[in-house]
């Protein structure tokens, strides 16, 4: 009779054995199939394109307001490189770009200066960026007031612009509504690239 109960008992063992551990099989790819869907492909980390989105085209801006003088002044007629970006995902010191601002009611016309990973700092007031004191297209200096040395540097971690932001600014280095009040820019709101061959 022992052996029977003992024998039932090794029996059930064995089968609990095994349904835990197709159960936890289970669990596991259906755990994996979850975070696969949570967790952003490698496509969206690297800006990868989609087909679609990878049509360049010339587009054709007139320039309203001092913001980009002296290096572009109101009126001037500039070309835009629509969907650059969005194509290439790559950002260069010095890109002019039309970007798309929630504080603006149409696209704005600024200068990227400081791109991802750059060593940002502050020193009287004036930005400097590896090691370079910030200047505009004719070597004056940029001058930040505290409450927007502040602001901007909550977009760094350890002097380091922070991952996927950059700072653009208008060539006017004292009236521009640009990085200095609205932060680090994100590639995903550049329209376009512009190129200064149209008078």
């Amino acid at each position: 009779m022992k052996k029977n109960i003992w024998s039932i008992l090794l029996f059930m063992g064995v089968v609990i054995f095994w349904a835990l551990f197709f159960w936890t099989q289970w669990e596991n790819v259906s755990l994996k199939k979850t975070i696969s869907r949570l967790t952003p492909s490698s496509e969206v980390i690297v800006n990868s394109p989609k087909a679609e989105d990878c049509k360049v085209t010339n587009i054709e801006y007139g320039v309203s307001g001092n913001s980009m003088t002296p290096l572009i002044k109101d009126g001037q007629k500039v070309k835009v490189l629509d969907n650059y970006y969005q194509c290439t995902g790559k950002v260069e010191r010095g890109d002019i770009i039309i970007y798309e601002s929630f504080t603006t009611p149409g696209p704005i016309i600024k200068q990227v200066r400081v791109l991802s990973g750059d060593i940002v700092k502050f020193e009287k007031w004036k930005m400097v960026v590896n090691g370079t004191v910030l200047k505009n297209s004719v070597e004056d200096e940029y001058v930040f007031s505290e409450k927007e040395v502040q602001y901007m540097s909550m977009y760094l971690e350890d002097s380091r612009m922070q991952t996927g932001s950059f700072f653009a600014f208008g060539d006017n280095t004292v009236n521009s509504v640009d990085s200095r009040t609205m932060g680090g820019l994100g590639i995903d709101k550049f329209k376009g690239k512009v190129v200064l061959d149209v008078k």
